[in-house]
């Protein structure tokens, strides 16, 4: 049994989340200690969802004030140094289309921008990408060797279905 230090109601242990604590000693050994928070999961739920609540209102209020393209605008410039009027001229220059695929979608649920596609040994950006085409790229992290030995593979296997 033991006291909650919020409520201040004698709880079973189990009524408390469990917390795992392992201290490194001088020698290099690691002691492992179990014990339980000091207040009892119904008052950490409490409190949990009032700071959820809290932030939520925060975000909705953010929302409000900073529009969409500004905080678009601000990602790209941070992520890969461009703003949203080069991601614009970009878009425009592939025709609203996926660099790959040519697809008019960005294909993410909830999202209305493309993938900005970039090195990422030298930061340049490349071009932007459809969700898939830019999960493929990541996939294959970018090696054309691999790549080529994927087409290869393909190919090898359209063939060999035609022969059965």
């Amino acid at each position: 049994m033991k006291e909650c230090t919020v409520c201040g109601l004698v709880k079973p242990l189990e009524d408390y989340h469990t917390k795992n604590r392992k201290k490194k000693r001088k020698d290099g050994s690691v002691h492992c200690w179990v014990g339980q928070y000091a207040e009892c999961k119904t008052c950490w739920l409490e409190r949990n969802n009032k700071t959820v609540h809290k932030y939520k209102d925060y975000y909705k209020e953010y929302s409000k004030n900073y529009p969409k393209d500004k905080k678009k605008s601000s990602q790209l410039k941070y992520d890969y140094g461009i703003t949203l009027e080069q991601y614009n001229q970009l878009l425009v220059k592939q025709n609203g289309k996926c660099s790959i695929c040519l697809a008019v979608s960005p294909g993410k649920a909830g999202s209305s921008y493309f993938h900005v596609d970039h090195c990422h040994v030298t930061s340049e950006v490349r071009g932007l990408l459809c969700n898939s085409c830019n999960i493929g790229l990541g996939n294959f992290k970018d090696n054309t060797d691999v790549l080529l030995k994927a087409i290869d593979y393909l190919n090898n296997s359209k063939e060999a279905l035609k022969g059965k």
